[in-house]
C-alpha cells in the first residue's frame, strides 16, 4: 500500500564477511486470505488484547495500531473533509490494560494512504510485546515500538452510513530512511525492522519474503514468512537473481523494479505462451504487499482475446468456477537481472481468484484480482507475492527475485524455516 507521510497540522565500510548460519531466525508469519480485497496480513496479539489483523505492507515503512475508542470517520466524497459517519475501531490494542507496556511518549505523526484517501494521525507511541499466536512456534518481539492512533479519516461515500471495511493496523516493512533525501522522505517511525536492528536481533537491514505452495482449495489461505536479517535456503526454485532497483524520479517510498516482460497463453494451452502487448509507457513497477491486487500495464483487449478470459464486474475473469481454473495456467513475469541474467516468476491464474466479484452472486464466473491497462500504472500486489521469492538489502540497495510458491513449513514457524544465511553488516545479499 503506497503510503505518504503528512503533517498533523493538516488535521487536529567494512569488508564483506562470509555467510553465517543463524540458529534463531527473526521472522513474521504471513497470510493471504480469500474474500473481497485481501492483502498480505499477520495476526498480532498484544497483552490484554484480542488478536488484531495487521496489514504487512512493503509499500510503507511505519507501524501503527488503534488504541481504545478510536474513531473511523467516513461518508464524504472529498479529500480531507470529515463525513457524517463514524465507527469505533474493533478490535484494538487495549494498552492501558497491559502490564508490560512502557510509558507513552508524545510524538505527533501522520500517515496517508491511497492518494490521501485515508489519513491516520497518531499523537503518541509506546513499547510492548508483540506476539503472533503460539510463542513456542512464532517467537514474540519484545519491547517493540508502535504508534497509537485514535482517529482515521477515509474518503468514502456510504448509503445511510452503512459500515465499511477498514484497516485495523499497518506494519510497514519498506526501507527505513533516517534522513530525508531528494527522492525519499524521512521515515518518522516506528519502524519494525529498524527496531529489530537497533536491538541487535539482526545484523543488517535485510528482508526476505515468500509464500509456500498454494493451498489445495482455490479459496484456501496462503501461508508465508517475512524473515529479517537473513535469506533462507530451500524456499525458492532456480537461482536468486539480483535485479536493479528502478525508483521513480519523484518522491517515493517502497521498492521499485523495471517493468518485466509479461507472457500469457490461451486458457487450456498453457505451453503456448506469447509475449503480451503493453498499453502504456510505465517503466517501473512498485512491489507492494499492501495492495490487494496486481495493477499491470497489459493491454486488456489483447490479453482477453488471447487468453479467452472475460470481463466480469469490471475485472478480468475466468468463465467458469474458480475451482475449475486449470492449475497449470500461469502468467509469467520475466525480469532483467544484473550481469546479463534474467528471472521468470510464474503466477498461477488460480492465485488471482480471491473473491473480488463474489458480491455479484454469479458462482459460474470467477473474478480475478488484477486490473490491466485502465489504471496506467504497475504494482505487484498480494497475488504476485504468492509466487515470488523476494529479498531486499537496504544497506547495499539490493533487490533479488526467484520463483517462490514452492516450499512448505510456514505454519510450523521457527521449525519450518530451515537453514538460513545470516546477512552481516556490509555483506549484502547472497
Amino acid at each position: 500500500m503506497l503510503a505518504v507521510l503528512f503533517f498533523l497540522s493538516a488535521i487536529a565500510a567494512a569488508a564483506p564477511s562470509p555467510p553465517t548460519y543463524g540458529p534463531a531466525p527473526v521472522f513474521i508469519p504471513l497470510k493471504y486470505k480469500y474474500g473481497g480485497y485481501p492483502r498480505v496480513v499477520t495476526d498480532i496479539t498484544y497483552p490484554a488484547s484480542n488478536p488484531i489483523e495487521t496489514i504487512v505492507d512493503l509499500g510503507s515503512s511505519d507501524f501503527w495500531v488503534y488504541g481504545p475508542n478510536a474513531i473511523i470517520n467516513y461518508g464524504s466524497q472529498y479529500l480531507g473533509v470529515p463525513g457524517p459517519c463514524n465507527l469505533t475501531a474493533k478490535p484494538f490494542y487495549n494498552w492501558p490494560k497491559s502490564k508490560t507496556h512502557t510509558k507513552p511518549v508524545k510524538n505527533s505523526r501522520g500517515y496517508s494512504y491511497g492518494g490521501n484517501g485515508k489519513l491516520v494521525p497518531s499523537y503518541f507511541d509506546l513499547n510492548d510485546t508483540v506476539s503472533f499466536g503460539n510463542d513456542a512456534v512464532f517467537p514474540p518481539f519484545k519491547n517493540q515500538n508502535v504508534a497509537i492512533s485514535n482517529y482515521t479519516l477515509i474518503k468514502a461515500l456510504s448509503d445511510h452510513c452503512k459500515p465499511i471495511d477498514y484497516d485495523h493496523s499497518i506494519l510497514g516493512l519498506s526501507e527505513y530512511v533516517p534522513k530525508s533525501t531528494s527522492s525519499q522522505p524521512k521515515s518518522t517511525g516506528p519502524s519494525f525492522r529498524q527496531d529489530a536492528l537497533s536491538r541487535g536481533e539482526i545484523s543488517s537491514p535485510t528482508l526476505s519474503m515468500w509464500f509456500d505452495a498454494p493451498p489445495a482449495k482455490v479459496n484456501g489461505t496462503f501461508q508465508g514468512t517475512a524473515l529479517l536479517g537473513a535469506v533462507p535456503k530451500g524456499k525458492y526454485s532456480g537461482e536468486l537473481v539480483h535485479v536493479a532497483p528502478k525508483p521513480p524520479t519523484d518522491t517515493y517510498v517502497g521498492y521499485y523494479v523495471a517493468r518485466p516482460i509479461f507472457k500469457g497463453a490461451p486458457v487450456g494451452k498453457p505451453n503456448a505462451k506469447q509475449t503480451l502487448k503493453l498499453s502504456d509507457t510505465v517503466s517501473q513497477c512498485l512491489i507492494d504487499s499492501g495492495s490487494g491486487q496486481d495493477y499491470l500495464p497489459i493491454d486488456q483487449d489483447a490479453f482477453i482475446k488471447l487468453s479467452g478470459l472475460i470481463i466480469h464486474g469490471g475485472y478480468p475473469a475466468y468463465n467458469g468456477t474458480c475451482e475449475s481454473i486449470p492449475k497449470d495456467y500461469t502468467i509469467d513475469y520475466t525480469f532483467a537481472g544484473l550481469k546479463g541474467k534474467s528471472v521468470t516468476v510464474k503466477v498461477p491464474l488460480r492465485n488471482y481468484a480471491r473473491g473480488n466479484t463474489d458480491y455479484l452472486g454469479d458462482k459460474k464466473k470467477c473474478g480475478l484480482s488484477m486490473e490491466l491497462d485502465s489504471v496506467a500504472s504497475c504494482t505487484f500486489g498480494a497475488p504476485f507475492f504468492t509466487s515470488a521469492f523476494l529479498a531486499f538489502n537496504d544497506e547495499k540497495k539490493q533487490i533479488a527475485i526467484a520463483q517462490g510458491g514452492v516450499s512448505s513449513g510456514a505454519a510450523q514457524g521457527k521449525n519450518g524455516i530451515g537453514q538460513v544465511t545470516t546477512v552481516q553488516k556490509g555483506q549484502g545479499l547472497p
